[in-house]
């Protein structure tokens, strides 16, 4: 470029700089057409394959504009501020410009050449030029006139400009999904501890699963008074997701992208029974997917009333072992609860045929919470309070209150309990003496 300078005279103040930055982008641009007038205008060239589609003016009008006189003076001030762009290569033909080859000293070639969806600074995308050669006593150099589109660009529906501003591209449009099943044993005494989801999402432009990968965020938040909790608070546990045992806030608790469209992972449950809430999201989604899982066993229910048995005390309504922190606390499976009311039935048997006028009844404490799970008596999530989770074990007093055993029929009472496959597993201290009754025989 020096040596061309100083072949032709012209000093750098002579060049301005807009002529350096055409010169720059001709040499990288993926998109370069030229539009030669020879009694009309025809249009050459290629397109680059990265295209997706290209974005395209409101209108065929445009401004045209000369960096130092602000508009283009020889046109009309109608064809100045909305020329066509035949107008305007018209304009470029008749005002005899030659070029853009320096070479070409004389001559009337007309070059109109384009640079689509480039930015060039304080130009703009999408202007076309037209260069003039301006002839000086001691040298000669190129004026450029531009075309610039009025309005912005707009790109077909369903797509939209690309970061570069450039090429219109497929407008993403994802929604993802949550698949799984609802309920899950709490984890501690199931041999079901873990509950499969999938996360999917779909591109809504197809109806089918997104074949690129997709960035998937799964968080966790749990009801603190839900499961018979009803002292639930801000430390309560709440389950895992994947290989994460314990999601420790309501923020994200774990992520990974999808494969074919898809994301699984297992909800890993807490020993505290309850309702949590599995939400889904992923980048570029439109929406959020929600799943609820109650963690629970199922099949625990309100013990009966009974006249062999009290569930509250008596002379009063109050229930024997609700507190506000559990409120339902008498909860059994139907077969444990059959084994309850028969052995409460031959305790009240047994006091009528020794003599007894006003049989004692038997005086249930806790059995199971609701939704079973953890019975956490201490209000601390976790368990002072053995056993008790899955609805067949229940206290039955055995001390010094009302309504208690007698110590003289603690054997009896134990042999009946024994002949009924009923554990009658005594524990407690003087005040606090129950027995423990293991209903199926067995822990839980």
């Amino acid at each position: 470029m020096n040596m061309w300078r100083q072949k032709h005279g012209i000093s750098n103040e002579f060049l301005f700089s807009d002529l350096k930055e055409i010169a720059r982008f001709t040499k990288t641009l993926a998109l370069y057409f030229f539009i030669i007038m020879s009694g009309g205008m025809s249009v050459i060239g290629t397109v680059s394959a990265t295209t997706v589609t290209q974005p395209q003016y409101p209108t065929n009008l445009y401004y045209c504009y000369n960096l130092g006189e602000n508009t283009c003076t020889d046109m009309s001030p109608s064809q100045t501020e909305t020329a066509s762009l035949s107008a305007f290569a018209a304009w470029c033909l008749n005002n005899n410009v030659t070029g853009p080859d320096p070479s070409s000293h004389t001559g009337q070639i007309v070059t109109l050449g384009t640079m689509l969806f480039q930015s060039i600074p304080s130009v703009g995308k999408g202007a076309y030029v037209c260069m003039e050669r301006m002839d000086y006593e001691n040298g000669w150099l190129w004026s450029a006139y531009y075309a610039l589109p009025i309005g912005n660009l707009v790109c077909p529906s369903n797509t939209v400009l690309d970061p570069t501003g450039n090429f219109c591209v497929t407008q993403q449009n994802l929604t993802i999904t949550l698949s799984g099943s609802s309920e899950v044993e709490p984890s501690n005494g199931s041999t079901i501890n873990t509950l499969p989801f999938i996360a999917t999402v779909i591109d809504q432009n197809t109806g089918q699963p997104t074949t690129n990968p997709v960035n998937v965020h799964i968080s966790l938040k749990v009801d603190p008074t839900s499961g018979g909790h009803d002292h639930g608070d801000s430390t309560r546990p709440r389950g895992g997701i994947a290989e994460v045992q314990t999601c420790t806030s309501d923020a994200e608790c774990w992520s990974n992208s999808t494969a074919n469209g898809a994301v699984v992972f297992n909800f890993n449950p807490t020993d505290a029974s309850g309702t949590h809430t599995i939400t889904a999201t992923c980048d570029g989604c439109s929406n959020t997917a929600t799943a609820n899982v109650d963690v629970k066993v199922d099949g625990l229910w309100p013990i009966p009333d009974s006249g062999y048995y009290a569930l509250t005390e008596d002379g009063s309504s109050k229930v024997i072992g609700s507190t506000t922190d559990h409120v339902y606390n008498h909860y059994l499976t139907t077969a444990a609860s059959m084994k309850l009311w028969r052995l409460a039935a031959d305790f009240y048997n047994y006091q009528i045929q020794n003599g007894v006028k006003t049989p004692i009844l038997l005086h249930l404490n806790d059995g199971s919470l609701k939704w079973g799970g953890i019975f956490d008596l201490d209000t601390d999530w976790d368990e002072p309070h053995a056993e008790h989770r899955r609805g067949i074990v229940i206290d039955v007093r055995a001390n010094s209150n009302p309504g208690a055993i007698p110590a003289a029929d603690y054997a009896a009472f134990k042999q009946m309990a024994k002949q009924l496959k009923v554990d009658p597993y005594f524990e407690g201290d003087s005040t606090g003496q129950h027995f423990h009754l293991r209903l199926l025989n067995k822990r839980g």
